[in-house]
């Protein structure tokens, strides 16, 4: 399993590579480690046990049911959150698209106001 300090070294590569890091995201890739962290543990403890989908349960009276295994939820909330985190540092296509979108936006918007300066000087 990946040490945190690890993981969270890596974020902040990952963030200087896209041209996202910013000294106050540490908070971000912080917590986003911690989340990567608990996935990965509780995703080696899934396969250590042959990667049930169902688990056979007693209950109360001594009768076996079925039921999904609850590590399978707690990786889905997991990785649903970590997705946030991500977008939220820029490291995935949806907020690359969103940065290019807004980039382009100012340039046209510069572009604009070149022409429209540029329009009486003639």
């Amino acid at each position: 399993m990946a040490s945190k300090p690890s993981i969270k070294n890596t974020l902040k590569r990952n963030c200087e590579a896209a041209g996202t890091y910013e000294p106050w995201r540490d908070q971000v890739i912080e917590k986003l480690a911690f989340i990567l962290q608990k996935h990965e543990k509780v995703k080696k403890e899934w396969k250590a046990d042959g990667e049930p989908f169902v688990k056979t349960e007693v209950n109360t009276k001594g009768e076996p049911y079925s039921k999904k295994d609850p590590r399978i939820d707690i990786m889905n909330q997991l990785e649903e959150s970590a997705l946030r985190y991500f977008n939220a540092l820029g490291l995935t296509a949806k907020a690359a698209d969103d940065s290019s979108k807004k980039s382009a936006g100012s340039s046209i918007s510069d572009f604009m106001e070149k022409a429209l300066a540029n329009v009486g000087q003639k």
